[in-house]
């Protein structure tokens, strides 16, 4: 399975922020969750770069598909490097 989440491969967006308690988020389609609240804007933007993580290359356990909102996907606790090692799609978000 493949997921996937905006920006390129660079370590700092393979990072969790520390507000983000190690869960790195990812989406399990290329696809945005609609309606969007009031003030925020679409995980996936048009234009905008993305990568696709392949799942099955990743440690058991960590590929947590929570669904909330619909269709997101935490990965918890993977390193970056093994992160850059998995990722098999890279390209732009269709705008």
């Amino acid at each position: 399975m493949l997921i996937f989440r905006e920006g390129t491969p660079n370590p700092s967006n393979l990072k969790p922020r520390p507000k983000d308690q190690g869960n790195l988020s990812f989406r399990d389609s290329l696809s945005n969750p609609f309606p969007l609240a009031p003030g925020h804007r679409p995980v996936l933007r048009p234009g905008q770069p993305f990568l696709g993580v392949n799942t099955s290359k990743l440690p058991p356990g960590c590929v947590i598909p929570d669904n909330v909102p619909p269709g997101h996907v935490s990965v918890r606790n993977v390193p970056v490097e093994v992160l850059q090692e998995t990722i098999e799609v890279r390209g732009k978000f269709p705008e």
